[in-house]
């Protein structure tokens, strides 16, 4: 399925889904607490171990680990309370 913007490009529903999942993944992302957001990023898009991140962030390895899973269940928790938005503003693309 694709809808036409003013421009006239066609564009994917798929993509636009893609972008509203990356939008909601970096507001939750934003709504971490300051270390585990940086625990987090460092170990996802710099992909950092433990190891190296604690070193980086003047933590324990076991602080990091504890950071990262409580940032997990936050992000998880975040994108799961969001669906329903991202559902409706798909089906409103394919509707109009």
């Amino acid at each position: 399925n694709q809808w036409k913007e003013e421009t006239g490009n066609a564009i994917s529903t798929e993509h636009v889904s893609q972008d509203l999942y990356y939008q909601l993944l970096d507001e939750a992302i934003n709504k971490l607490p300051p270390q585990q957001q940086k625990v987090y990023l460092l170990s996802r898009h710099q992909r950092l171990k433990y190891d190296e991140i604690a070193a980086e962030l003047n933590l324990s390895r076991e602080t990091v680990k504890s950071y990262l899973k409580l940032a997990t269940t936050s992000i998880t928790s975040y994108m799961t309370s969001h669906v329903d938005v991202v559902s409706y503003l798909l089906i409103f693309l394919l509707i109009f």
